[in-house]
């Protein structure tokens, strides 16, 4: 751990932990880039998320997980092949409409 002012800091890589569902959202997402929307949303079944969990499915960090998927500006994005291509576009599209 590094000192910064006196004060002691910790590494955001090991003790800065997200919310379940960004994790939940992040496979999504690659479910839905590789088998589509109806099975990324069957694995996120918010019914199933809310018994096991206590709480309630938040979109917008599916929105989010799918915007971190997007290349910067000017850049080639990775997922180049046209039907990942649209199967991620048609996720987003599904997920921006819970918001």
């Amino acid at each position: 751990m590094g000192r910064r002012g006196g004060r002691r800091r910790r590494r955001l890589g090991r003790d800065v932990h997200g919310p379940a569902w960004l994790d939940v959202a992040h496979c999504c997402t690659n479910i839905a880039i590789r088998h589509g929307t109806d099975t990324a949303q069957s694995f996120a079944d918010a019914d199933a998320y809310v018994v096991r969990t206590g709480r309630e499915p938040q979109p917008f960090f599916e929105v989010m997980d799918v915007v971190g998927f997007l290349p910067p500006p000017g850049r080639r994005s990775f997922v180049t092949d046209a039907g990942e291509l649209a199967r991620l576009e048609s996720w987003l599209r599904s997920r921006v409409t819970l918001l």
